[in-house]
C-alpha cells in the first residue's frame, strides 16, 4: 500500500480548502490591460493584472510567479507558450508580463492565471483568463499603435491623440456630495487608455489620506466613462476626497481634492434617570439658530430653549431632574433640520 506523508496530506487538504473559498476570501484579478477582447494591439504590447486580496492576505507568494501559474499562448496553437519577464509591484498589487520577443501580427493570444498562483497564506487565487488580438504591425514597431483610436477620438473631442503620450487619461470632472447618511462620489473620464484602477482616498485634514476602496477602470476608450462610489461611513465634520489614477506602468496621478462637510445633529440616549440630562450633539460647519421643545404625553410643554449653535463640535444639555417619570416627546429644529425623539424618564 502506498504511504502518504503528512506533508502531502496537508498540501492536499490545503488545495481542497482553497478551492472552496469564496471570491471574497480568495485573491482575484480586478482588472487587466489589455481588457478582455481588446483588438488591434501592438506586437510589442505587455500585459498587466491588478489584484485584490482579502484582509487576511497581504501579497502573492513570489515563488509561485512563473510560467506555470501565468500562462501566455496563441489561442490557435496553445502549445506555443510565450516566454516573458515578470514584474510584481507589492505596493500597488499589480503583475506585469513583458514578452521577451515581439508577438505575431493579427493573432489571438490568451493569458491564464491558474490555481498554482497562491497568496502568502498558501491559498490559490481565483482563476482568470483574458484574450486579446494583435493588429497589423511591423517588426520594428517600438510604440503602441493608437492611430485608429486617435481618428475616432479626434472626431468626438477635437484632440489629436497622436500628440499624447500613452498611458493617458482625461478626468473631466470629480465631485462629492452628501446624501442622507452617506457621501456620494462621482467622476467622469474621456480618452482613457492604459489605465487600470482608481483608488478613492479620504482625509480629514487635507494632508493625510487613506485609501477607502479600489475601483477598476471600465477599459480603454475615447467615449465618456462615468464612475460612482458611495462612502457609507464618512467622518463627522470635513471630509476631503481625491482620486489616485493608476496606469499599467505603475505610475500614479492624483486628482484635485474636493471637500464636503458631513454634519451631525442628533439626540444622545433617550432612556434617562431623573439625575441625568438630555443631551443633543452637533457638528456643524456654520453658526445657526436652533429651537428645542419637549412635551409630556398630555401635550404640556415642559421644556423650551432657543439660541445659537456654533461651528465645530458641541453638546446641548437639558436638565430633567424635576420631571415626573413617563414618556415625553422632544423636537429640535434648525433652519434646515428637524429631529424628533421619544424620551423616557425612568422612575
Amino acid at each position: 500500500m502506498k504511504k502518504i506523508s503528512l506533508t502531502s496530506c496537508t498540501f492536499f487538504w490545503l488545495i481542497i480548502f482553497s478551492q472552496g473559498l469564496s471570491a471574497q476570501e480568495r485573491g482575484f484579478v480586478t482588472s487587466s490591460f489589455p481588457s478582455n477582447g481588446a483588438d488591434n494591439l501592438p506586437c510589442n504590447t505587455f500585459i498587466s493584472f491588478t489584484l485584490h486580496f482579502p484582509a487576511e492576505s497581504k501579497q502573492l507568494d513570489p515563488a509561485t510567479l512563473d510560467e506555470n501559474s501565468l500562462k501566455m499562448f496563441e489561442v490557435d496553437y496553445p502549445e506555443r507558450k510565450i516566454k516573458y519577464d515578470i514584474n510584481y509591484d507589492v505596493l500597488n498589487q499589480y503583475v506585469q508580463l513583458i514578452p521577451k520577443s515581439l508577438l505575431s501580427s493579427e493573432t489571438i493570444y490568451a493569458v491564464e492565471l491558474s490555481a498554482s498562483l497562491v497568496d502568502d497564506r498558501g491559498f490559490s487565487l481565483k482563476p482568470f483568463r483574458m484574450e486579446f488580438v494583435t493588429g497589423i504591425c511591423q517588426r520594428e514597431d517600438n510604440a503602441p499603435e493608437i492611430a485608429e483610436r486617435g481618428r475616432d477620438a479626434e472626431e468626438k473631442s477635437g484632440i489629436d491623440i497622436n500628440e499624447l503620450e500613452a498611458p493617458y487619461i482625461d478626468l473631466s470632472h470629480f465631485k462629492a456630495f452628501v446624501v442622507a447618511d452617506s457621501v456620494e462620489i462621482a467622476w467622469q473620464t474621456q480618452l482613457e487608455f492604459m489605465f487600470s484602477d482608481f483608488t478613492v482616498d479620504r482625509s480629514i485634514n487635507r494632508k493625510d489620506f487613506q485609501i477607502l476602496d479600489r475601483v477598476p477602470t471600465i477599459g480603454d476608450g475615447q467615449e465618456e466613462r462615468n464612475y460612482f462610489w458611495v462612502d457609507n461611513e464618512p467622518e463627522y465634520g470635513w471630509n476631503y476626497y481625491r482620486l489616485s489614477l493608476l496606469d499599467i506602468l505603475g505610475e500614479v496621478q492624483q486628482s484635485d481634492t474636493v471637500g464636503v462637510f458631513y454634519r451631525l445633529v442628533e439626540f444622545g440616549k433617550t432612556k434617562l434617570q431623573q439625575s441625568d440630562t438630555l443631551e443633543m450633539n452637533f457638528v456643524l460647519a456654520e453658526k445657526t439658530t436652533m429651537a428645542f421643545m419637549m412635551k409630556s404625553s398630555e401635550g404640556e410643554i415642559v421644556r423650551r430653549k432657543a439660541g445659537f449653535i456654533y461651528p465645530g463640535s458641541q453638546k446641548l444639555q437639558i436638565p430633567i431632574g424635576d420631571l415626573k417619570p413617563g414618556t415625553y416627546f422632544a423636537v429640535l429644529r434648525t433652519p434646515d433640520i428637524v429631529r424628533a425623539e421619544r424620551v423616557y424618564v425612568l422612575p
